[in-house]
């Protein structure tokens, strides 16, 4: 599955120049915990989060000297840089933002947000905000009922590497996919695997059982033997 598959758009942004007032609205009545900001033009030039937000709010009750301390220990447990001052969005936001193309796959999603430490993912096409996938998106894809996950599996197989769907059992419980029965190659058993691997919702494949007619790696291996 693909970023552009995922993904959620119309995507909503805010201007470099928004007041931070109209960001915290927009967050707030659109129920969105973060939101790219953009040029005039479209570009994307940062991204404001929550906690941005809420970092800048805290430190209007925080003035004193004695508690500006724990301004900093709040700031640096959410992950955000304080920035009192600040008052548009192009003053607030985080320039440098994680990003993936519209045909990132769900594993690359997933291991952005997880390596970079990042709840949101605006997918992009050249320099243009064309989508934006959330941690939310991604539960929600692993959240799949089982017999879609089944039926997709068995599409693939069939469609993608022409395995006649009679000769294999798919059987998927809490997202564990198990393929069972006979296909005509080794190679088929180990690109089956594969490739119900890649379907949105697998947490893993049990291929144990799946069985072949002819080791083709065995005989590639005995070919090159004789040259």
């Amino acid at each position: 599955m693909r970023a552009r598959e995922i993904m959620s758009t119309p995507v909503i942004t805010v201007y470099r120049d928004t007041a931070l007032k109209e960001v915290a609205e927009t967050m707030a009545t659109r129920h969105i915990s973060g939101v790219p900001v953009v040029e005039r033009d479209g570009r994307l030039c940062g991204i404001i989060s929550e906690s941005d937000v809420l970092i800048k709010l805290e430190y209007a009750a925080l003035r004193d000297e004695n508690r500006l301390g724990l301004l900093d220990r709040l700031a640096d447990k959410l992950g955000a840089v304080p920035k009192p001052h600040a008052r548009t969005a192009g003053e607030l936001m985080t320039v440098d933002v994680i990003t993936a193309g519209p045909d990132a796959t769900l594993r690359e999603v997933v291991h952005l947000m997880t390596s970079r430490a990042v709840n949101r993912l605006p997918i992009v096409e050249g320099t243009r905000v064309i989508g934006i996938i959330t941690r939310a998106d991604v539960l929600r894809i692993l959240a799949r009922p089982d017999d879609a996950i089944t039926q997709e599996v068995r599409w693939r197989l069939q469609h993608d590497l022409w395995i006649d769907p009679k000769t294999v059992t798919v059987v998927t419980q809490n997202g564990v996919v198990t393929l069972g029965g006979m296909v005509e190659t080794r190679v088929d058993a180990e690109l089956a695997a594969r490739w119900a691997a890649t379907v949105a919702g697998v947490v893993d494949v049990d291929a144990v059982g799946l069985r072949y007619h002819i080791d083709d790696h065995s005989v590639r291996a005995f070919t090159d033997r004789l040259r």
